[in-house]
C-alpha cells in the first residue's frame, strides 16, 4: 500500500513553516490525494523532509464509518491543478470561526468551526480561477 514520495499519516510543521507552504489545501472533500497535495507544497518550497524513525502522538477521537473514508471522486481532477492553486489556496483563503484555544508547552490547539457552504463557494471560485488559466 506505500508508494515513492509517500507523505502523510502524522507530519509535524512549524508556525512559520506551516505559513510559508500556505498550509494545506482547501478543495479535498472526502478522502484521497490531501496529503500528496501537502507533499508537493513542501517540496515547491524546497524544505526537506524528514522521516523520524520513532514518534507519538495523541489522535482525536473519531467516527470510523464507511462514508467518513469514501474516496473524492473530483480528487485526481483537483490535484492536477495543485501547482496553480498553491499560492491561492489554503492558510490565505480559509474562513473559520475560533471556538477554542489551549496552549500547552509543546503545542497549541486551536478548535474551529468552518462554515461548509462558505468553503464550498470559495473552493467553486478557486476552481474558476485555476481552470481559466490552464
Amino acid at each position: 500500500p506505500f508508494y515513492d514520495g509517500l507523505f502523510g499519516g502524522v507530519v509535524g510543521f512549524n508556525k512559520n513553516q506551516f505559513e510559508q507552504v500556505n498550509g494545506a489545501s482547501n478543495m479535498y472533500f472526502g478522502w484521497g490525494a490531501e496529503d500528496d497535495d501537502l507533499r508537493d507544497r513542501v517540496f515547491k518550497k524546497n524544505f526537506t523532509i524528514i522521516r523520524r524513525p520513532e514518534g507519538f502522538y495523541n489522535m482525536i477521537k473519531h467516527s470510523h464509518g464507511k462514508s467518513q473514508w469514501t474516496p473524492s471522486l473530483e480528487r485526481f481532477k483537483v490535484y492536477s491543478k495543485r501547482y496553480e492553486r498553491q499560492d491561492v489556496d489554503g492558510l490565505n483563503s480559509i474562513v473559520y470561526h475560533q471556538r477554542d484555544l489551549n496552549i500547552f508547552p509543546l503545542y497549541t490547539w486551536i478548535k474551529i468551526w468552518i462554515n461548509t457552504t462558505e468553503l464550498k463557494i470559495t473552493v467553486q471560485y478557486l476552481n474558476r480561477k485555476t481552470t481559466s488559466r490552464a
